[in-house]
């Protein structure tokens, strides 16, 4: 069984403040935002976990697409291990159109990538 070891961004104004406070990791699939945690100034993210945002736009496909595509990141996501540095920070992930079609290993070596690089 999976333990949740990350919060989820709950709202808009929340994804709003780490797009426009936080900086920005490109890759070929998705596209990472991230800022500290003290720019959300919510109670709710104090514990030492990181949170997590996915978006997937209508650009990608249909909702069944969409779906898969957020499960596949979020499955990603539950089996990781973050290290205290990585559950400092919101993350906001956007799907990029290529990501669709991608197979679920290359993806988690983009989100690897991206963790790594922050």
């Amino acid at each position: 069984m999976l333990h949740k070891n990350f919060y989820y961004l709950k709202n808009t104004s929340e994804y709003k403040l780490v797009s426009q406070k936080g900086k920005t990791i490109k890759s070929s699939l998705l596209v990472a935002k991230f800022a500290p945690k003290d720019t959300l100034n919510k109670e709710r993210y104090q514990e030492d976990k990181p949170v997590f945002g996915i978006t997937v736009s209508k650009k990608i496909g249909n909702a069944v697409v969409r779906n898969l595509l957020r499960r596949r990141i979020k499955a990603i996501l539950q089996t990781k291990e973050f290290s205290v540095n990585t559950s400092n920070y919101v993350f906001s992930f956007y799907a990029r159109v290529p990501a669709r079609t991608t197979r679920f290993t290359i993806l988690k070596k983009e989100v690897d990538k991206i963790l790594k690089n922050v």
